[in-house]
């Protein structure tokens, strides 16, 4: 236990702690408690055995049952779920670093001597998983220790002899010792037949594959591990020296071309021949003529090889009577890539290339086109109840256009669908079709069955113990009475679920299949854990120490709305607030919020800090999509600034903020982002009603986008644009609502908030500012990551005494550990142009991402 306290002293002073109340953490705690009905049983020990490949320390950091367990109190509770996540992570890892025959078991025991399980029980009482995990059945609901067995088994190393064509590590992509391991060679089999089809699309035709896979000792290090050598002998590469279509007269040549695979070797093209993907090109051509109402189109291919060396290259196509004729000088050396190993490239001769001439003549026949569609058995409904012309307006197939048999099935479920929306759920709709002499026209009608119609009966709810009916109707879109419509179904159960109070929910009919004239709609609700606490302890170099707590309700007198109160303490302030949050605010797609607030805060390095209580409602909703949202908030806020300010900005000031904004969200994920982008623009309309000072506009732009070039590299961009426009009688603005930068947030490398600072070392503040930042964000070992980063930024418009000293630039490097909760790091930011005086760069700890 000494070692793992050391560890949590260590980490506390500056990690974020969430544990199992943060927010996705809690609903998989509370899964786990309804499904076990256990107490919170405590991790005493937790002990790894067997591993040499890697240290037990690179392996316990990436556990989150380990952080877990270094927890005090409640914060320390067993899930199961998290462990077996754990031991699949473990797992992977060993796997990825050429370990495919791991084998990991782990059992539950009782931490007192009396225990009745050891690890000596383990092989009798633990079965297996498809993933390479066993698990001990000695689980015991009292303090646990956790025993963790590796079974790392031997490295592969894997080796490629004969190959010249591919590189080794074309080769190695092949062979996916990762996904599932290595039972029984199984991915050392499923390789060879993979890199066999990788030489067949080249084509090597007389390709053959083998492989041994012998136990050696290596002579450097002495480790004993799998030597696995793969034998490659290429044969003859084929490749396809001209390609001609000719016969297509209806459909253009570049459409033919978009269809087929196979292409005619050139500067990017490696051009190998494969008899079995040349066939699958013939049979997409004429399902590309089909679609286009050719039902007896007839393609055929015409094979030619030859071992000679080309001196041209032709590719003839013949659109109509006309063949194009393209061609292009080649050498008598191939294009293959070359790999230096055993073989050298030049002892392979010219004779080892075969080329194929192909000839692919079409007789495209005739052109169906459709004459005529019609709807039958609709004739005795009333045209506001079904109409025939908007069933016929929305088939695929029209007047005129190319016939598509296959089509008819298309639109007959379409119109199925569209009649059991005007309440005949058990609609049959039937389509066929009949072609004249010359099969130049096509008839089509669809006999539509209408059967029984039905409406929508009572609408039962169950399992909703706290969340109230009333609110529930809200999200229903069904009204009892009304026609059927599965549509309405599935969109109530789709707002429901959409409920931060529900966890699961169906909406079944079951008096449907009986053929009811009215069935009910029975509403099945399972409602999440409403009641939440959150916790956070950390440093960090922008507010120093902190402490956050958070408690609430997300399901507060059963209306769904959110209620909590919260408390934040920092080096630099405090802040207290209670709110409340209502989705579906009237009825409608707003969410609102309003909170309550007191606050005091000093910056870091600023002179003077701000008092200030005030409430604020809210009101967002999304525009067009999810992803796009705008947003109307009104602030009343009294504001008292103290330290070295203006005496006019002492007194009380009354303030009236009314901000417009507009997001947009396409990131991954909120805290470990590494796609999309987020970016948010806003204007605040500042209203005093004493003094001028506070009366402005301030516009803000905030701008991020993450890139993903490579698997375990991430691109991080963010830009921020701000601007104060006063519109009092006076050309000024009170201190405190000024922009500043600097620090660990924007430009980093400088002390925070003193990117501009006037003759007495103060930070100095202005009405403009712009900033930037560029991340290299590249995925280390052991949930480690390494951070490369330019920063720059510019304040204009300062109200001191000093005029601006344009953009100022930074660089620096990071280091992170990646936790369950968030990334926590140290990174130095390096100052490319400090003034004189001025310290040559910062170290910054961070909690969380910066951007």
């Amino acid at each position: 236990m000494g070692y793992n306290k050391i560890i949590c002293l260590v980490m506390m002073g500056f990690l974020l702690i969430n544990g199992v109340c943060h927010a996705e953490e809690k609903e998989e705690l509370a899964t786990d408690k309804a499904a076990t009905a256990r107490k919170c049983i405590h991790i005493e020990e937790f002990n790894l055995h067997g591993n040499s490949a890697f240290s037990t320390a690179r392996l316990k950091l990436r556990m989150k049952t380990w952080h877990s367990s270094l927890m005090p109190g409640s914060l320390n509770c067993f899930n199961e779920k998290w462990l077996q996540k754990d031991i699949k992570g473990l797992v992977e890892l060993y796997r990825q670093k050429g370990y495919p025959d791991v084998d990991i078991i782990y059992s539950l025991n009782r931490s007192r001597d009396d225990s009745s399980s050891n690890m000596e029980s383990e092989d009798e009482n633990a079965s297996q998983d498809s993933n390479g995990i066993q698990v001990s059945d000695s689980y015991v609901a009292s303090d646990l220790d956790i025993n963790i067995k590796i079974n790392e088994g031997l490295k592969y190393e894997l080796q490629f002899q004969g190959n010249i064509f591919f590189s080794e590590k074309d080769l190695e992509k092949q062979i996916d010792l990762v996904e599932k391991g290595n039972i029984q060679d199984s991915a050392l089999k499923k390789g060879k037949v993979s890199i066999r089809q990788k030489y067949l699309d080249a084509g090597f035709q007389d390709v053959a594959v083998s492989f041994e896979k012998n136990r050696v000792i290596l002579d450097d290090s002495g480790q004993e591990v799998w030597q696995v050598l793969y034998n490659v002998n290429e044969g003859v590469q084929s490749v396809v020296n001209a390609l001609i279509v000719k016969g297509n007269q209806k459909i253009d040549i570049k459409d033919i071309m978009a269809a087929m695979l196979i292409r005619q070797k050139g500067m990017l093209e490696v051009g190998g021949f494969n008899e079995k993907v040349l066939q699958k090109d013939i049979n997409a051509i004429e399902l590309l003529y089909l679609s286009r109402g050719f039902l007896n189109a007839r393609v055929e291919k015409k094979i030619s090889f030859k071992k000679e060396t080309s001196e041209e290259s032709d590719i003839e196509i013949a659109e109509s009577e006309v063949t194009t004729e393209k061609s292009e000088s080649a050498t008598a050396k191939s294009d293959v890539a070359i790999t230096e190993k055993n073989v050298d490239i030049a002892e392979k001769n010219i004779n080892d290339l075969q080329y194929v001439d192909i000839e692919i003549s079409i007789n495209e026949g005739i052109q169906t086109l459709v004459s005529s569609v019609r709807i039958t058995g609709l004739e005795s409904f009333d045209n506001s109840v079904l109409s025939v012309d908007e069933l016929l307006s929305k088939i695929s197939l029209k007047p005129d256009q190319p016939f598509r048999e296959y089509m008819i099935t298309s639109d007959e479920n379409l119109l199925g669908m569209m009649v059991s929306e005007k309440g005949y759920p058990h609609v049959k709709v039937h389509g066929s079709s009949e072609l004249n002499s010359d099969k130049s026209l096509a008839d089509i009608v669809w006999k539509v069955e209408p059967g029984q119609f039905i409406r929508f009966g009572n609408i039962k709810y169950s399992g909703n113990t706290r969340l109230k009916e009333d609110v529930l109707e809200k999200r229903v879109a069904v009204v009892p009475g009304e026609p059927f419509s599965l549509k309405k179904v599935l969109l109530t159960e789709k707002q429901i679920r959409e409920s931060s109070a529900v966890k699961y929910v169906q909406v079944k009919a079951p008096g449907l299949a009986m053929m009811e004239n009215a069935p009910d709609l029975e509403v099945e609700i399972q409602e999440k854990m409403p009641y939440f606490l959150e916790a956070a302890i950390g440093y960090d170099t922008e507010q120093t120490f902190f402490l956050d707590t958070k408690v609430g309700d997300n399901n507060f007198l059963g209306r769904e709305i959110d209620a909590w109160v919260a408390a934040k303490i920092s080096g630099i302030g405090y802040r207290a607030e209670t709110g409340l949050a209502k989705p579906y605010f009237w009825g409608s797609n707003i969410n609102a919020t309003g909170n309550l607030y007191v606050e005091d805060q000093e910056e870091l390095n600023q002179d003077f800090g701000t008092k200030s209580w005030g409430a604020e409602a809210g009101f967002t909703r999304p525009l067009f999509t999810r992803k796009l949202t705008a947003g109307l908030t009104m602030k009343y806020e009294n504001r008292n600034t103290y330290g070295d300010v203006e005496p006019e900005e002492q007194d009380a000031r009354n303030i009236m903020i009314t901000s417009l904004s507009l997001g947009y969200d396409s990131r991954d994920s909120s805290v470990r982002p590494t796609t999309g982008m987020l970016s948010a623009a806003s204007m605040d309309v500042f209203t005093g009603f004493d003094s001028d000072l506070d009366r402005f506009l301030k516009y803000k732009v905030d701008f991020r986008k993450y890139i993903t070039p490579f698997k375990h590299l991430v691109f991080a961009l963010r830009t921020r644009l701000g601007y104060i426009q006063p519109f009092g009688t006076e050309d000024s603005v009170a201190e405190d609502q000024l922009f500043f930068l600097g620090g660990t947030s924007d430009v980093r490398g400088f002390k925070e908030n003193m990117l501009e600072y006037d003759s007495s070392d103060d930070p100095a503040g202005g009405r403009t500012t712009a900033s930037a930042s560029l991340e290299a964000r590249i995925e280390l070992p052991a949930q480690f990551e390494l951070n490369c980063f330019v920063d720059t930024g510019r304040i204009d418009d300062l109200e001191s005494d000093v005029e601006s000293r344009g953009f100022r630039s930074s660089v620096g490097l990071g280091l992170r550990y990646i936790t369950p909760i968030g990334p926590v790091g140290i990174l130095y930011g390096h100052k490319l142009d400090p003034d004189e005086g001025e310290d040559s760069g910062r170290i910054h700890l961070s909690v969380g991402y910066t951007f």
